[in-house]
């Protein structure tokens, strides 16, 4: 299994409220499968930066306590049991590449037959950058390479347009390439996030988003400690957008998403839902 959280808003300061307020979403119990790791990845001061944990055997793994303290727009988190690699620092996720950060759930059936043909296809100075042995890290480096080539690897801000492009060719390619083998076709879900934005692929189990905005959704979220005015300044223009995969339950004001789509998440949008 795979448990992954995401949000982007536009209240940095709000970032440890949010990952408080929804602990039942970061949540996991083990129960009777064998050890797992974990991998939180945030957005502070325009930095990429992560908090990975390769081997834990606890039972129950609370992200919102690993999370605790991080002042943050923009977080993704990902708990994982093994099927590809083994657990290691370098195949746990979420994966960063300069200011992209990328989580995976699912398995690519048969990956050891296709995975010398997608490295193949990946220009040597990204290929070197690959460390570990899942068939995850090797998706992430497929979408940056389709990046790459479409020219947006070095710019800054590419726009979500770009980045769906180069998500949906990597998946199709992955696709294909199972096709050729015979193998099935891969049905796992991923966020992949940038400064600017998070995008959520669904294509198995339960995927879900929801909005956070205005002073009425984010008062209760307003550290008590401030006066209320000071609380409730800027929150009617505050806003967060969030995603969950795999909830054990999921809330009810949750919006559940169709197979088979890419959502777009953003500070200043409804997230936008198409199909992939």
């Amino acid at each position: 299994m795979a448990r992954m959280f995401g949000f982007i808003g536009n209240r940095a300061d709000l970032g440890p409220r949010i990952i408080a307020a929804h602990a039942e979403l970061l949540q996991a119990r083990r129960n009777a499968r064998p050890a797992w790791g974990w991998g939180i990845g945030f957005n502070q001061s325009g930095e990429m930066l992560l908090r990975r944990r390769p081997l834990d055997d606890r039972e129950v793994v609370d992200l919102s306590v690993e999370a605790r303290g991080i002042r943050t727009d923009l977080l993704l988190c990902h708990v994982r049991t093994p099927k590809v690699g083994t657990l290691s620092t370098e195949n746990t996720q979420p994966f960063r590449y300069r200011g992209w950060l990328f989580a995976h759930s699912g398995t690519v059936v048969g990956f050891d037959r296709i995975r010398p043909k997608l490295l193949d296809l990946m220009p040597e100075f990204l290929r070197q950058n690959i460390l570990g042995d899942t068939d995850s890290e090797v998706l992430f480096y497929s979408f940056l390479t389709l990046l790459h080539g479409a020219g947006h690897l070095a710019s800054a801000g590419v726009r979500a347009e770009g980045l769906r492009t180069a998500l949906r060719e990597a998946i199709q390619l992955v696709d294909r390439l199972s096709h050729e083998e015979g193998l099935p076709a891969h049905t796992g879900n991923l966020l992949l996030a940038d400064a600017e934005c998070l995008l959520a692929v669904h294509r198995e189990g339960t995927m879900a988003t929801h909005v956070l905005e205005g002073h009425h959704a984010l008062e209760r979220l307003a550290a008590e400690d401030v006066p209320s005015a000071a609380r409730a300044q800027n929150l009617d223009s505050t806003r967060f957008c969030l995603v969950a995969g795999e909830p054990d339950v999921l809330p009810a004001d949750w919006t559940a998403l169709p197979l088979g789509t890419i959502t777009t998440l953003t500070r200043t949008h409804e997230p936008r839902v198409e199909p992939l």
